[in-house]
Formats: C-alpha cells, structure tokens, sequence
C-alpha cells in the first residue's frame, strides 16, 4: 500500500496516543522485523539537554563543504515532519518521506499486533529514518539525534556508530530521567559504546559520570574541558586549539548567541579527532566555511527585520538561561515582547521567572497540542497576570504586527511546537503576505 504525504502524517499523528515511550523493546523488534536497517548506516548519535540540533547543524554544514553527502534525523519537530529527515541541511520531499514509511508501515502493524500495543510516533519516525538511510537514500554520514535522555531512547538501538557526542547535561524530563544531575547524565551516558570514540561539552559531576561510564566501555572520552582552549573574541567569533597544539584558529559563527560558541567549538574537537582517527579529508578552510554557513531555524532566528521577529526554540530552564543572556545583549533602545507557549511537563515558572526578571512584556498562550499549558493551568501560576494571557494566539500576533514601530522586537519561544507553528503561520500569513 503506497501512502501519499498527508496519509502517512495522518497515520504518524494516530500514534501520538502511545504517549512517550522510554524503551527499546518495540524498537528493536522493529529493527528485527526490517532486518536491521540500523546496521547499515555509518552513524553519529548525538545526546545531551540543549545543543543537539545545533551540533548537527553545524556538523552537517563542516561535512557538506568537504564534499560528504550528510543525512540527519533531528529532534523534535520543528516544522513538518518530512523536516525531521534532511540531506546537506535540506529536507527530503514529501514523495520521499511518504514511500519511506509506506514500506515500514506493515512492519509497524506487524509489531504492533504481535504486542497488542501501539509503536509510538517517535519510534516509527526513528524506524523510517535508519530504514530511508539505509536502503533508499544511503549517505556518507547520517546524524542522529536523540530524543530524550539515551539509554532508552529510541535511537539508541545504533549498535556501533561512528562516534557519540553529548553536549551537556542538565534539568529536563525528570520524570524519565531522573531529578539529579547525575542520574541524568547516567542515562544520556547510556550511548556511550565500546566501539566508538566519545565526545562531550558536559562539566563536573556529570563529565565524572561520563568518564567512568567510557571508562568501563573501554573507549576513548574527548571533553572541552580537558582536550581544548577556547577563547571567546566577540559575540560571534572565538579562537579554539586542541590541547596539544601550538597554535589557535579563530572561527566566526552565523548563529547567535553565546552558548553557539561551546556547541561549535564541541563540533570542532569531534570533527578534529575523527579526521585523524578517520583519514577524512577536511580542510581547515571547510573548517571556516562550514561553521560560518551552518543555519538553523528556530534558534535565535529573525524572520522579519522590520518589525524584528525572533523564533527561538528554548524549552527547559538551561535553554530559556541561554535566551535571556542574548536578549540581554540587545540594544538599549530595543522595545521586546515575548509571546510564550509551553509544554506543562516542562520548568515553566522558572522559565517566565527568568524572562520576567529581564522587565520585558512577557504574555503566554496555549496552542493545539495536548501536552500545552492551558490558559487554566496559567492562572493557577503566580508568575502570571490575567491580563498576560492571550487566547488567541493568531490574533494576537496579527495585532502586534500591525502596531509595531521601529525599535518593537518580538521573541517567540517556550517549546519546539509552538515556535514551529508560529514561525509557519508568520511565514505564510503575515511576514510574506501580501
């Protein structure tokens, strides 16, 4: 049976009522049923609380310069779902991503009888990422990002991928993870593999943990803190050397926002240890380019220069940190707003706690999604001022378009979701409107 796009997302939306699965037993039945299409693609799994999508980003970008064709499965969905699979930082079409699950679908319903339970969404997208990298579009490199700790996760059925990377440890998904930092990092330190070197940005208790757990595998663990120098220049630019070199290299960033730096230059150690362990070819001229070109939507994004709009898909309280050090940034003269829509599993009070702290106008809304904070739920807040909530969150949008002067910024952020489908209905409705 041949799926069309809107088929295929309409039957992945069916499998939200799995909720969040954090097991691989379905998983790796899953990969049996496909004769383990995971095996086949030459993997980076990359983990950690914030920078993920960032590291690949960035990854993918150094790599396409030097010549690699780079597929990459990110998390969560920010935008389309097609959006999740990209080549060279370009989405796969629709007709790609429809066959794609067209052909792993009665695996899925297979699975799913044999246990009398659903597959989740997020395991059926994973499943159609290792299944289009492996035996339809086969690349030189395919980037996987993690969708909530490690151990469990559904990506973590990758038996021996190239390298793991973790970007950093802190609070988010307690409820699965753990509420220490060090259980936390136990179970993102659960990628670690015996077979595949180990990067990671990740500091104190949670670098000790990480050390022990590469340790006991028997790999190599490359950190920021004990592998590199790094030397901030200017908002957007750094110097970075590996430890045992003579001289530094300065890098200029595309992306904004302080915390862009520790993620390039995590990018730099991993992509400097591989070419030596690897023999791949990459310049130091790829190097520049690469890290200069590398884009990403949602992070720190401007989608209208006047009024200025910014998208930025900050969800947990490290993230919302990061956020306001670069609002902060800003220039005196800078009037901003934040339109604010959260998940209600997520630090929500610390998150408007810090935004408020900066004296910006901050509303929050609820939005279609049935993990969102409802407007109910903010009331019960005592960060939040009935007239704060806005229950139209289109409306409210077209109205502080029209209103906006010269020096009026908007910043949108608070989760994956909602970032994406206000980026998409700014996009369509109102920036590029006629």
């Amino acid at each position: 049976m041949k799926l069309t796009y809107s088929e295929a997302v309409a039957l992945l939306t069916e499998k939200r009522r799995a909720g969040i699965v954090y097991s691989l037993e379905r998983m790796e039945e899953l990969m049996r049923d496909l004769n383990h299409p995971e095996k086949e693609i030459r993997s980076l799994h990359i983990a950690g609380t914030n920078g993920k999508g960032s590291v690949c980003a960035f990854i993918s970008s150094i790599l396409s310069e030097a010549g690699f064709t780079v597929g990459a499965f990110n998390t969560p969905v920010f935008g389309e779902e097609k959006d999740q699979l990209t080549i060279n930082r370009v989405p796969i079409s629709k007709e790609d991503f429809a066959r794609a699950f067209s052909d792993i679908l009665p695996s899925v319903e297979k699975v799913e009888r044999e246990r009398r339970e659903d597959i989740s969404e997020f395991e059926c997208l994973t499943a159609l990422a290792f299944y289009f990298f492996a035996r339809l579009m086969p690349m030189d490199v395919v980037l996987i990002e993690a969708g909530m700790g490690g151990r469990l996760d559904a990506t973590n059925v990758l038996p021996s991928p190239i390298a793991t990377v973790i970007t950093n440890v802190s609070y988010d998904h307690q409820a699965f993870l753990g509420n220490t930092i060090e259980k936390i990092a136990m179970e993102k330190a659960g990628i670690i593999k015996s077979s595949s070197p180990h990067f990671t940005a990740a500091e104190g208790r949670a670098l000790q943990i990480m050390k022990k757990v590469a340790n006991k595998k028997k790999t190599d663990i490359f950190s920021l803190q004990d592998n590199t120098y790094i030397k901030r220049l200017a908002n957007d630019t750094f110097e970075f050397k590996m430890g045992d070199t003579s001289s530094a290299q300065s890098y200029t960033l595309t992306l904004k926002g302080q915390h862009q730096i520790m993620n390039a230059a995590l990018t730099l150690l991993t992509i400097t240890v591989l070419v030596d362990q690897l023999q791949w070819k990459v310049t130091e001229k790829d190097l520049k380019r690469g890290l200069l070109r590398a884009g990403l939507e949602g992070r720190w994004e401007t989608i209208s220069d006047v009024p200025e709009i910014i998208i930025d898909t900050a969800h947990n309280d490290d993230a919302m940190a990061a956020v306001c050090n670069t609002i902060s940034a800003l220039p005196d003269n800078k009037q901003v707003t934040v339109l604010f829509g959260a998940m209600k599993d997520k630090a929500v009070g610390n998150m408007l706690k810090r935004l408020q702290a900066l004296n910006l106008k901050v509303y929050v809304t609820e939005f279609p999604n049935p993990r969102c904070m409802t407007k109910e739920e903010y009331r019960q807040m005592s960060e939040v001022d009935e007239e704060e909530i806005m229950t139209d969150w289109k409306k409210w949008l077209n109205d502080w378009f029209n209103k906006a002067e010269l020096n009026d910024v908007l910043i949108v952020t608070g989760s994956h979701y909602f970032a994406g489908i206000c980026r998409h209905y700014l996009m369509d409705e109102i920036v590029n409107s006629d």
